[in-house]
């Protein structure tokens, strides 16, 4: 009982590339827990339903100069089963996750033996986390935020051998939800 399905299109000329990707998938799924293992274990079929998008833009604008975006969102649904002492075979659990992210990079050329690449980037996570139990329904999850920038130089010396200097800056905030 699973289906997929993703497309994809793309083009390019001298100055512009770009592509643009959606698809989707999605489970009947099966029963994750055996009821004849565990007497809390809820028969039903745990299924997944998944969908994503992506859009690529890159940009040339002269010899050896490059600016690309890239962004990209995936969400998706999943249905599970707890077979703990503390649950019911007729509780239901369902994570729920989002996910996008966004990346700014270019490159570019400052002469002939040096270059220049820097990449900023900004990434989101959340999942929530639904049990419905005969106390009622209850949900918990949490956030994570990631941000990074990222600078490269390179330049040729001769005789090869090459110069290589970065740095990188990353931060990462996570918190519960509803925090």
């Amino acid at each position: 009982g699973t289906r997929r399905v993703s497309a994809s299109v793309a083009g390019r000329s001298a100055l512009l590339r770009g592509r643009v990707t959606l698809g989707g998938e999605r489970s009947d799924g099966f029963s994750a827990a055996n009821p004849a293992l565990s007497s809390t274990a809820n028969p039903d079929d745990d299924g997944h339903r998944r969908r994503h998008a992506a859009v690529a833009i890159e940009l040339a604008p002269g010899e050896g100069q490059e600016i690309a975006l890239d962004l990209r969102v995936s969400s998706g649904r999943v249905e599970y089963d707890d077979a703990s002492s503390f649950g019911s075979p007729t509780d239901t659990h369902e994570a729920y996750v989002l996910q996008r992210g966004i990346m700014l990079r270019g490159k570019h050329r400052l002469g002939p033996d040096w270059s220049l690449a820097w990449r900023a980037a900004d990434g989101y996570e959340g999942r929530s986390d639904t049990t419905v139990s005969a106390f009622g329904p209850s949900s918990f999850g949490n956030v994570l935020h990631n941000r990074a920038f990222a600078l490269d130089a390179d330049a040729a010396l001769g005789a090869g051998w090459t110069a290589v200097f970065g740095v990188e800056h990353g931060a990462q905030q996570h918190h519960l939800a509803g925090e």
